[in-house]
């Protein structure tokens, strides 16, 4: 089942530390969040729950994380649960119980990703767990065989550790092309990307959602409305716009890895 009238929210960290990246969200304002879409009458669903085919609550939400932070885990969980909601996480296998060396940091910050205990915890308490590919590379730089392999062994290795398939996937940098959108068709029966509208000559799919992206400045009010204009077809001019940003993120990243580590990661590929 896929119906574009349920929105879906996409957040990163949450944190109070200081963060030039606007995609940090403190915890009062997640609070703030949580309290104002229970206020307003909404429940949180998952993409396994329209796997199975429920039925929709009439004002369902769709709450994802990219990246698999451990502040996820150790804030976001206790404060979903204490509202009775659940979200969608979505874990770049590459780095977890790691620290984000995948991004690139202004200045010295850096954040622990979670382990395997915290995501095996996280899905008993009813998380979804879904694919954010192994190294969280821009999908575009890659071969065929190494999206390939990016696609399938980040499936493979959540899917033992959560002993359950998964059935998702976020597209890193939420950045999709017809090519990544063959390769996850393959693997995952929901993709999703960033704040745009759905791949510009095809119809609505599973396998490129847009999301509506959750910054640090946004308040819960503003995220309520964005979530309303979503329903529409309507995505904010401004987020798409700051989502273009994420542009410059994917050439530091090409740079600072070089084809060396694409190179390596192809070898492996080829090897299993």
């Amino acid at each position: 089942m896929l119906t574009p009238s349920i929105p879906i929210l996409a957040y990163h960290k949450i944190d109070d530390r200081p963060d030039f990246g606007i995609t940090s969200r403190k915890i009062a304002h997640f609070k703030e969040d949580l309290r104002l879409l229970e206020a307003r009458g909404y429940h949180s669903i998952t993409f396994k729950d329209l796997d199975a085919g429920i039925s929709v609550p009439e004002k369902a939400v769709i709450i994802t994380f990219d990246d698999g932070y451990a502040s996820f885990h150790d804030l976001a969980l206790p404060l979903l649960l204490e509202r009775g909601f659940r979200a969608v996480v979505f874990i770049p296998t590459a780095y977890v119980g790691r620290e984000n060396s995948w991004d690139v940091q202004w200045g010295q910050h850096h954040y622990k990703h979670m382990d395997v205990e915290q995501i095996v915890a996280c899905h008993r308490a009813g998380i979804e767990i879904g694919s954010h590919l192994v190294q969280h590379l821009f999908p575009g730089l890659l071969s065929d065989a190494v999206l390939e392999y990016e696609m399938a062994a980040s499936k493979k290795q959540l899917s033992e550790w959560t002993n359950e398939e998964v059935i998702s996937l976020s597209y890193p940098f939420g950045k999709y092309d017809p090519r990544a959108i063959r390769a996850a068709r393959g693997h995952y029966r929901y993709a999703v990307g960033q704040s745009s509208p759905a791949f510009p000559g095809e119809e609505l799919s599973a396998l490129f959602l847009p999301r509506i992206n959750v910054y640090r400045m946004d308040s819960s009010a503003r995220i309520i409305k964005k979530m309303e204009q979503a329903v529409q077809g309507h995505f904010s001019l401004r987020d798409r716009l700051i989502q273009k940003g994420a542009w410059a993120t994917v050439a530091l990243q090409y740079l600072k890895f070089s084809q060396k580590n694409v190179r390596k990661i192809k070898r492996h590929a080829e090897i299993n």
